[in-house]
């Protein structure tokens, strides 16, 4: 006996398969996915998937909050070049200082002090200890200017001892930009010259420029928060 062929049942879809999709920005948000498509299950609306020929990177998903970038230049925008090192001058006293070549790194450091208790983990606890402000070099071309010189005399010289009224002073070094314009200053407080190089290796098949050099000790330095980023020109 020939058996009744029976259709077989088409799979009962949920309602949400015939809903439209939502689109947020460049996003397509699908209600469910069976789609032989990449797609990513999203909790709140769907599924998303990226719409192809979009130049734009993907949009932030819902409930997702947009990470902002930190603006490195906020007066020049459209400058994206850190600044260069090649640029930049001395003042001593209000007055720029002749002819520095070289200016030492502002560099200082924290001691580390290290202590445990009988009862912790065989590690070591660490926590901040004095801070040191390490020394700073100046080197300049050698000229019959004597500023170098009659600062380090001030400290010591032959014949006489420390002139303890004005051995220490104050510094200023300033970064400049490609156009010229101070960009960044730091103020170097209660410097005075530990090491004094008057006269460099001399070398008679050296075809260099004689530099003299102060070593200068500081008792700290800060930012100078009153220059701020300039506006830089167009010609």
């Amino acid at each position: 006996m020939t058996m009744p062929q029976t259709k077989a049942a088409e799979p009962d879809l949920p309602s949400s398969r015939i809903l439209p999709a939502l689109r947020f920005g460049e996003w397509l948000f699908l209600p469910f996915c069976d789609l032989d498509i990449p797609c990513a299950l999203t909790a709140s609306v769907g599924i998303g998937v990226w719409v192809a020929g979009s130049s734009r990177p993907a949009a932030t998903l819902p409930g997702e909050q947009e990470e902002k970038a930190m603006v490195q230049f906020t007066v020049n925008p459209n400058r994206h070049d850190p600044y260069k090192q090649f640029k930049f001058r001395v003042r001593m006293e209000g007055r720029i200082v002749a002819g520095i070549a070289k200016v030492g790194a502002l560099r200082r450091s924290t001691e580390v002090i290290e202590h445990r208790e009988g009862g912790d983990p065989s590690t070591s606890r660490k926590s901040p200890g004095r801070t040191q402000f390490q020394s700073i070099v100046l080197e300049r071309g050698l000229t019959h200017d004597t500023e170098f010189e009659d600062w380090a005399n001030k400290v010591w010289r032959l014949g006489q001892e420390t002139s303890l009224a004005d051995f220490r002073r104050d510094i200023v070094i300033e970064l400049i930009n490609e156009a010229g314009q101070i960009v960044i200053a730091y103020n170097v407080h209660r410097c005075w010259p530990s090491e004094y190089v008057a006269l460099p290796d001399l070398d008679a098949n050296a075809t260099e420029v004689a530099f003299e050099q102060l070593i200068l000790q500081n008792e700290g330095w800060e930012r100078d928060l009153s220059v701020a980023e300039p506006k830089e020109p167009s010609f």
